[in-house]
């Protein structure tokens, strides 16, 4: 099958077509690395303004959160006391 000779009418011929959706892509390619950057920093300064430095003194009890599966689609979380 010759490009030329495809079905739909994409208002130009589809290496054209095909060239112009490539460099779309590649635009949005771009964008996205950059944002992938850009962002990890983000979350870590808004998590950051909420958090609080945890201390424990030796013998004191705390609750442990652990995932009661290895699945990551499971949210509940197993308690289990230390100390």
């Amino acid at each position: 099958m010759v490009y030329e000779d495809f079905p739909l009418d994409l208002g130009k011929n589809v290496a054209d077509y095909l060239k112009e959706l490539k460099q779309r892509f590649e635009t949005v390619e771009s964008f996205a690395t950059e944002h992938s950057k850009k962002k990890p920093t983000q979350y870590t300064k808004h998590y950051n303004l909420c958090s609080r430095d945890k201390s424990f003194d030796v013998d004191e009890q705390v609750l442990i959160l652990t995932p009661d599966s290895t699945s990551s689609k499971t949210l509940s979380k197993k308690p289990s006391v230390a100390g």
